[in-house]
Parts: structure tokens; C-alpha cells; sequence
């Protein structure tokens, strides 16, 4: 059910709907908008 969830955010993100420039910089930064996905590095600490 995350995943569902997180790859409907994706594609409102990748749409520019109902985001800011600072939502859609943090996507990017993360990777999330092309290939990288939270539950691959959910380990790793941030920083």
C-alpha cells in the first residue's frame, strides 16, 4: 500500500500539481523523481 501510495505522489510531483519549487527540489535531491525509491536506502542516515 506504500508503494501505491508513493508512486501516486510521484506522479502528482512529476505533474507540478499541487507542489511547491521546495517539494519538487526535494524529490529531485532524493532521486525520487527518476529511478531511486525511499524503501531501498531506508537504512541509511541522512546527511
Amino acid at each position: 500500500m506504500r508503494r501505491l501510495i508513493f508512486m501516486l505522489m510521484r506522479m502528482m510531483q512529476k505533474a507540478n500539481m499541487g507542489s511547491g519549487d521546495a517539494d519538487r527540489a526535494y524529490w529531485e535531491n532524493k532521486g525520487w523523481l527518476g529511478k531511486a525509491r525511499p524503501w531501498h536506502n531506508s537504512h541509511k542516515a541522512e546527511g
